[in-house]
């Protein structure tokens, strides 16, 4: 350890150990994210993002918003987020529901609240 780390664990009560947690929970939430994208068992619904059995999504639709499609609908709307997600294609008019994190219209969430959950600001 570097001099200037010795010092900061002396005056620091709680020893490093909160850092520590924090390396910890932030690798493990990237290897369960990892492992959930390189799952054939789970997908995200493309339209509210729900996480369920890939299965259920293609045959039944979703359970959260009745979405029905195919696999490669939900592909192309997967690559079609990831790329507006990249920096260019902010879309300034929508918001995430702060309930159930579905990408909802600004306006419409502050008038009648979010269509999945029902959750209005106050």
């Amino acid at each position: 350890m570097r001099e200037s780390e010795e010092e900061n664990m002396l005056f620091d009560p709680t020893l490093g150990l909160a850092r520590e947690f924090d390396k910890h929970v932030t690798s493990e939430r990237e290897a369960a994210r990892r492992a959930e994208q390189s799952s054939n068992y789970w997908a995200r619904c493309p339209r509210c993002g729900r996480k369920q059995t890939r299965e259920n999504l293609f045959s039944n639709g979703c359970f959260a918003c009745a979405w029905q499609g195919t696999e490669e609908e939900a592909e192309m709307a997967k690559i079609k987020r990831a790329s507006t997600s990249r920096g260019g294609g902010t879309m300034p008019y929508r918001t995430t529901c702060p309930n159930c994190g579905a990408q909802v219209l600004r306006e419409q969430l502050m008038e009648s609240g979010c269509y999945i959950c029902g959750w209005k600001p106050k």
